[in-house]
C-alpha cells in the first residue's frame, strides 16, 4: 500500500516466475521527488536525491498540455532480461538476486569502470555524487520505497509470485 492506502503492487502472469521490477507512468509523476528521497533514505540513511537508485528526467512535448509542456520521466532499472550490465561487468560485480531476480552491484567487487552504465539500455544505472560507487534500483528486496511513497502512483511494483 502507499502513503493513501492505494495497494500499489500488482501481479503480472507473463513475467518470469519472481521476476520483480518498478515501472514508471510519466503521465503521472509530478516531480515531487519523494521516490529519490525515499530510496536515498531507505539505502543511505539519508534524505538525497543524489544517492537514489531512481532518477526523475524532466523532458520537454510541445503535445504536452500542461504546464510549461513538460513532462517527468521516473528513471529507474526494469531488470532487463538480457541484462547488458551483467554481460559487460568485467568484476563479475553484478550478480541476480535469487529471491527477486533483481540485478544488484556488489560493491566490494565494483572497479568502477562504469560499462555497466555505458551499457544500461536505460540509463538507470547511476554513479553517486562522490563519484566512487555505481547505484541501480534492486527493488528493496521486495518492498521497494519509491512505489510506497509515491503520491500520484506514477510507479508500480510488477511482481509474479508463482
Amino acid at each position: 500500500m502507499n502513503i493513501k492506502g492505494e495497494i500499489k503492487s500488482v501481479s503480472v502472469d507473463h513475467i518470469p516466475p519472481g521476476k520483480q521490477k518498478v515501472v514508471s507512468n510519466p503521465r503521472k509523476c509530478v516531480n515531487c521527488d519523494l521516490c529519490m528521497l525515499m530510496c536515498s533514505f531507505t539505502k543511505e540513511k539519508i534524505f538525497t536525491p543524489y544517492l537514489s537508485r531512481i532518477r526523475i528526467e524532466a523532458r520537454e512535448h510541445d503535445w504536452l498540455k500542461k504546464e510549461g509542456n513538460i513532462i517527468y520521466k521516473p528513471k529507474v532499472c526494469v531488470q532487463c532480461a538480457d541484462s547488458p550490465c551483467i554481460k559487460v561487468c568485467p568484476t563479475n560485480a553484478i550478480i541476480i538476486d535469487e529471491k527477486t531476480e533483481a540485478r544488484i552491484i556488489k560493491d566490494e567487487l565494483c572497479n568502477m569502470c562504469l560499462k555497466c552504465v555505458e551499457a544500461c539500455p536505460l540509463d538507470a544505472i547511476f554513479i553517486d555524487k562522490k563519484g566512487d560507487r555505481v547505484l541501480k534500483c534492486d527493488v528493496c528486496n521486495g518492498e521497494p520505497q519509491c512505489v510506497e511513497w509515491c503520491p500520484t502512483n506514477a510507479l508500480l511494483f510488477i511482481t509474479d509470485k508463482g
